[in-house]
């Protein structure tokens, strides 16, 4: 099961969306045996997001609505609040902002102090696309520093790299240029 997630995250990534829900639906089939909740969760997920990215996010909301089920019939908190972030990200794709907004505020909620650095980075860049269409710069850069901040300490110099012309940006908006540079 394992492999086969492997093998679907890394075409997921390349763009090779279709791939990588072969693989996801191989890997779903392996684990659906095993009952190993964490990682039908996580295949759920891919799978979702992958249909997501590959104009298909109705499609992509079933997937994680499934993971979503799952997750709160084995009380397994990180899959709440994953699902509940892909649930933000499938809003957004579909132009659903107001429902977007309440699902990432739900999966922060839910983050576990220790959470993967990257999932909270990412959660805070899209409330600081959010805020930032909503017209709330304040908020907007104080979402954008934080997900600047959990790419550095994650070590992930893309994220970081990714974020800063946002920041820049929304400075530059506040009046702020110096602070833009």
């Amino acid at each position: 099961g394992y492999a086969l997630l492997s093998s679907g995250i890394h075409n997921f990534y390349h763009g090779n969306f279709e791939k990588s829900k072969e693989f996801f639906e191989k890997a779903e089939k392996v684990v659906q045996q095993t009952g190993d909740l964490e990682l039908i969760t996580q295949i759920l997920l891919f799978n979702g997001f992958a249909a997501g990215r590959d104009g298909k996010a109705l499609q992509g909301l079933n997937f994680v609505q499934a993971a979503m089920q799952r997750s709160e019939e084995g009380n397994y908190q990180r899959g709440k609040a994953l699902s509940f972030f892909a649930l933000g990200f499938l809003n957004m794709l579909l132009n659903e902002k107001q429902k977007a907004l309440f699902y990432y505020q739900k999966a922060e909620e839910l983050f576990p102090e220790n959470f993967d650095l990257l999932e909270k980075a990412k959660l805070y860049n899209n409330l600081g696309v959010i805020s930032e269409e909503y017209g709330n710069l304040e908020l907007g850069e104080l979402y954008r520093e934080k997900a600047y901040s959990f790419n550095q300490k994650a070590k992930y110099l893309y994220g970081e790299i990714a974020t800063l012309p946002s920041l820049a940006r929304i400075k530059s908006l506040k009046g702020n240029f110096n602070g833009a540079k």
